[in-house]
C-alpha cells in the first residue's frame, strides 16, 4: 500500500496498482503496451 499511495496521483487505479506492484516486488519492467506508464519514466518491455 505504500507503493500505491505514493504514485496514486499519477496514475488510474488500474494503472497505480501495476506500478506499485513492479516497485514493491523490484521488478525489471513491466510488461504492457500502457504509454502512460511507460511516459512516466517506468520501463516497459511490450511496445
Amino acid at each position: 500500500m505504500t507503493e500505491y499511495a505514493a504514485v496514486v496521483d499519477e496514475f488510474s487505479i488500474h494503472d497505480g496498482l501495476v506500478v506499485a506492484s513492479h516497485r514493491a516486488h523490484d521488478t525489471e519492467a513491466v510488461i504492457t503496451a500502457d504509454g502512460v506508464i511507460r511516459d512516466a519514466g517506468v520501463t516497459t518491455l511490450w511496445e
